[in-house]
C-alpha cells in the first residue's frame, strides 16, 4: 500500500512488542513513501500510541509520556528527512497542524471556563459602565450626590466611595463591618467564616435558598428553578444586589441595615438586630443600574 509494507500496527500489537512505528526502520528510512503516505501512517502510528498509553493508565503516566515524546521525535525526524530543506520549524509547525498530536491544548475543565466566562463579562460591563458615566454628564449625579451628603452631614456621617464593579453592596456591608466597634468580631463569629464580599455573596445565596419561601415572591423568575439560577448568579457573578439581598444579607448575619438616600427617608433593614451599619443608596451614580456606598463618621 506504499506506507512501508506494514500492517498499520507497526508489526505488533500496539502495547507491548512495537511502539506503533509502521514504514521506518528506526533510523529514519522512509523510501518510497511520499508526504502523503508518510502522514497517513504517522496518524496511524499516533493512534495506537496513544492507545497504549491509554491502557499504562495513569499508574505508569511517565512511562506514557515518553512514549509519545519518542514517536512526536521520530516523526519530526522523519518529515525532516523526507522534506530536506524546509528546516525544522516549518515541521515543528507541521505537526502542531496536525490534531493528531493532541494534547496539543490541554481541554479545559468546567470550572475554568465558566470563571474566564465570568471574568470576562465583568470586564465588559466595567468597559460599559465608564462609557455610560463618560456620556451620561455629571448633572443628574451631582445633584443626587450633594443632597444625600447633605442628609449625611446631619448624621455627622460622609459617604465613602465603594467600586462600582458588580459587588458594591456586598463591598458596603463588608466595609461597614470591619468599622463596627469591636471589628466585625461577634458578625464574623456568627457568620462562622471570615466575611469578603465574595463570602457575603455566597452567604447571600445560601440564605436565600434556605429561606425559598420568603423569598421567591420578590424576585423576576417563574419558578423554583428559575429560583435556583437567581441565587446561583448572586453567590458566583458580578450581578447587582438589590433589596432583596440586603433583607437577606440581614436576617443571616443578624445586622441591622440604614439605607441612605437622597430622596428617601432613611429605610431600617432589620431593626430588631444589634449591630447597626450604614450605606447609601444612589439611583444615578452609574446609568447602568443603582449603586452602593459605605459611609463613615465625618470628621
Amino acid at each position: 500500500d506504499g506506507d512501508g509494507g506494514g500492517d498499520g500496527d507497526g508489526g505488533g500489537d500496539g502495547d507491548g512488542g512495537g511502539d506503533g512505528s509502521e514504514g521506518s526502520d528506526g533510523t529514519g528510512s522512509t523510501k518510497g513513501e511520499t508526504k502523503g503516505q508518510m502522514t497517513q501512517r504517522h496518524k496511524r502510528e499516533a493512534k495506537a500510541v496513544k492507545d497504549q498509553v491509554k491502557r499504562l493508565g495513569k499508574a505508569k503516566k511517565a512511562e506514557g509520556q515518553k512514549l509519545l515524546a519518542e514517536m512526536e521525535s521520530r516523526h519530526a525526524s522523519e518529515l525532516q528527512a523526507l522534506e530536506g530543506s524546509s528546516g525544522e520549524r516549518d515541521v515543528l509547525k507541521e505537526m502542531e497542524d496536525l490534531s493528531f498530536y493532541s494534547n496539543a491544548e490541554a481541554k479545559k475543565s468546567k470550572g475554568q471556563k465558566r470563571r474566564e466566562k465570568l471574568e470576562q463579562e465583568e470586564r465588559e460591563r466595567e468597559q460599559r459602565i465608564a462609557e455610560e458615566l463618560e456620556a451620561m454628564g455629571d448633572t443628574a449625579k451631582d445633584l443626587e450626590e450633594a443632597a444625600l451628603l447633605a442628609k449625611l452631614s446631619a448624621l455627622r456621617l460622609k459617604m465613602k466611595d465603594i467600586p462600582s464593579d458588580g459587588h458594591c453592596l456586598y463591598r458596603a456591608i463588608e466595609d461597614q463591618i470591619k468599622d463596627l466597634p469591636d471589628g466585625g468580631r461577634e458578625v464574623i463569629e456568627r457568620a462562622g467564616q471570615p466575611l469578603t464580599y465574595g463570602s457575603l455573596r455566597k452567604l447571600c445565596a445560601e440564605h436565600l435558598l434556605k429561606n425559598q419561601e420568603e423569598f421567591i415572591h420578590f424576585v423576576e423568575v417563574e419558578d423554583m428553578e428559575g429560583f435556583k439560577s437567581y441565587c446561583e448568579e448572586v453567590g458566583n457573578t458580578a450581578a447587582w444586589g438589590g433589596h432583596v439581598e440586603l433583607q437577606a444579607l440581614s436576617s443571616a448575619l443578624s445586622l441591622h441595615v440604614k439605607v441612605h438616600s437622597a430622596d428617601h427617608p432613611c429605610v431600617d433593614v432589620g431593626p430588631e438586630h444589634g449591630d447597626t451599619v450604614n450605606v447609601c443608596y444612589l439611583r444615578h451614580s452609574c446609568a447602568l443600574g443603582e449603586h452602593y456606598n459605605s459611609c463613615c463618621m465625618a470628621e
